[in-house]
């Protein structure tokens, strides 16, 4: 998920490009932090440094058996895991604007009942400008709640990404996926 500074088409089309780019690299086996680091390179190349996105790589790994997070600033992911939340600050700096950067990387293995929750900014500040922004503690209430149900997290035409393991059989292969885009 990446989010160009800005709004409006530019900032939509930045934030296109980071994430067709991101796409590229992870199907041709890039790991995400060297994902992260060439997509960085890649928008500070094409617009002079000008242009900062936010960027969260959420990936489970099926050979080591892991969850990947990578953050390039943006708002904090909020993990679920054995009935604990945690809270990934990206205290790392925005891709495209320096000359080098390094993403924050969190592993955890992969197990039934985790959960993720990522947002872009304008999720997490909602209520900031009639002074009455979202508290940390209540975001991970809501995961505590309803971290076994991806579906209610992800409503409402937000940017958000939900990520959910299931209970599963270690012979049966069958992996789903959902993705809900409005028109």
């Amino acid at each position: 998920m990446a989010d160009a500074q800005g709004s409006g088409r530019s900032a939509r089309t930045n934030s296109r490009l980071v994430v067709a780019k991101c796409a590229s690299l992870i199907g041709e086996g890039a790991r995400d932090g060297a994902v992260a680091r060439a997509v960085h390179d890649m928008l500070f190349a094409l617009r002079d440094g000008k242009v900062s996105a936010t960027l969260t790589i959420i990936s489970a790994d099926l050979e080591t058996m892991s969850l990947v997070i990578t953050q390039n600033a943006g708002p904090p992911v909020f993990l679920l895991q054995s009935d604990v939340v945690m809270t990934l600050d990206a205290s790392s700096q925005p891709i495209g604007v320096h000359r080098s950067m390094k993403p924050n990387v969190c592993e955890v293995a992969l197990e039934p009942k985790l959960a993720v929750v990522a947002m872009t900014d304008g999720i997490y500040a909602a209520g900031r400008a009639q002074g009455i922004p979202w508290q940390d503690e209540e975001l991970q209430a809501l995961l505590l709640r309803h971290g076994a149900s991806p579906d209610f997290l992800a409503q409402d035409d937000m940017a958000v990404c939900v990520l959910y393991v299931g209970e599963h059989s270690a012979d049966v292969k069958i992996r789903t996926l959902s993705v809900n885009l409005p028109c």
